[in-house]
């Protein structure tokens, strides 16, 4: 066989298979990971290394997300925390049988579906708390498989004694006005600012509790 028609053919060979990667990659769907609203992780004790702890973790599907499906998984990570035990039972807007499970720290609810822009608390998981302050945070996740590496949706919230939500109403007139909200939580509270849905910023209290943000126009 001639050489310059055996090159040919392998270069054709390679130009074939590249087109087929890049027609895959082409048709391939891209996924985009959007954060979860009203996140809360309730508790009934915030002392350090308190035991059987219990959470009652809240959170609202953005309206342009997709539908958590009874196939996925809404996993609750509490890293931060020991002893962590199963959730007993969901609350809210959902539908189908619920099945529970835990995994090291990784407590875990599927079976159901909850449809965008509605809302499910997931109650009875207990745990240790931590013994240090600022490692209260809970990662709520939303994921096509048990082990949390295919997200759908994800967010991060800090465990505390109440919900602690709160709505300002304000206009902040452009360009010399300001808007200053100041407050109190619990040390190392992760604190989020939201606006029709959307983060605006974001802040962490002191050691003393304390928080304030300023928006200008």
């Amino acid at each position: 066989m001639d050489k310059r028609f055996h090159w040919y053919l392998i270069t054709a060979g390679l130009i074939a298979s590249l087109f087929f990667v890049v027609l895959l990659a082409w048709n391939s769907p891209a996924r985009a990971v959007g954060n979860l609203l009203d996140m809360s992780d309730v508790i009934n004790n915030a002392d350090y290394t308190a035991n059987n702890v219990i959470h009652e973790v809240s959170f609202r599907l953005p309206y342009n997300s997709s539908p958590i499906t009874d196939t996925d998984y809404i996993i609750i990570d509490l890293s931060n925390f020991d002893n962590v035990t199963a959730p007993t039972s969901v609350s809210g807007d959902y539908a189908g049988t619920p099945s529970f499970s835990v995994s090291g720290d990784l407590a875990k609810v599927t079976g159901i579906t909850v449809l965008p822009g509605d809302s499910v608390t997931i109650n009875g998981i207990t745990a240790s708390n931590p013994a240090i302050g600022g490692s209260f945070l809970v990662t709520i996740i939303i994921s096509e498989d048990s082990s949390g590496n295919i997200v759908k949706n994800i967010g991060t919230v800090s465990a505390s004694l109440t919900p602690g939500s709160v709505t300002v109403t304000a206009t902040v007139e452009p360009p010399v006005a300001s808007l200053q909200i100041s407050g109190f939580s619990g040390p190392g509270t992760f604190i989020t600012f939201s606006e029709n849905g959307n983060v605006i910023g974001t802040d962490g209290t002191s050691t003393a509790g304390t928080f304030s943000q300023i928006f200008t126009g």
